[in-house]
Parts: C-alpha cells; structure tokens; sequence
C-alpha cells in the first residue's frame, strides 16, 4: 500500500533514513499534504534496537517540521511512542454502505461539481 501511494503522490511522498557509514540504521515514510507532513511508517534495524533509532529519526523529523511551519500528523494507531508525542488525538470512525449507495453517492457528488461549475461560470 506504501509503494501504491508513493506512486501516486511522488512528489509529496518522502524518506527520511538514519545512517551509520552505509548501514540504514532507520527509516521513516511521511507524505505531505498541504502544511501538514503525515509520518506513515517507521523501520529500523533490530540490530540497534536498543538505541531506538526509529523513535529517534521520529523525534528529529517532528523537530525539523515543526521548526519549518508544519502540523504533524502521526496518524492511526496508539503505540506508547505515538503518545509521548501527540497533543491530542480524534477517534476514528468506520463508515460502510452497500456498493449500491456508495455509487448513488458518487452520482450526486459529480452533478453538484457540475452545478457549482455552472454557477461560477
């Protein structure tokens, strides 16, 4: 799914890594949208575990972004590391529809598009 949105959206998609000599110590997958830098997904190397690279590129990508004028959005998930960085969190919410309706909805969507368009016009 990571490979499918960075394909989409190569341009907002970005990897920050953590070196050691030529060893990627850590990894972290964000994409921006708009003002906002949405931090995907971490890796990191079980191998320096115990110096918690991921959370510590993390911490230093927050830094950087909030020093630049972008809100951070650590997205779905209450992992502790998640927790220790957030200000606040939304709970999520799970919307299901037949296909049917889902494409009526879509329908109507497109013809009050056309509509405005027309208006402006």
């Amino acid at each position: 799914m990571a490979c499918a949105m960075a394909q989409i959206s190569a341009d907002q998609c970005e990897i920050f890594m953590l070196l050691k000599g030529a060893t990627m110590v850590a990894a972290l997958l964000t994409y921006l949208d708009q003002r906002c830098r949405r931090l995907y997904t971490t890796y990191y190397d079980r191998r320096w575990a115990k110096y918690s690279p991921g959370v510590s590129l993390l911490h230093h990508v927050i830094q950087s972004s909030l020093k630049s004028g972008l809100d951070i959005d650590l997205m779905t998930g209450e992992q502790p590391y998640k927790q220790r960085f957030a200000t606040f969190s939304e709970p999520l919410y799970t919307l299901s529809s037949p296909h049917k309706r889902l494409e009526e909805m879509g329908s109507l969507a497109r013809r009050w598009e056309e509509v405005a368009e027309e208006l402006v016009a």
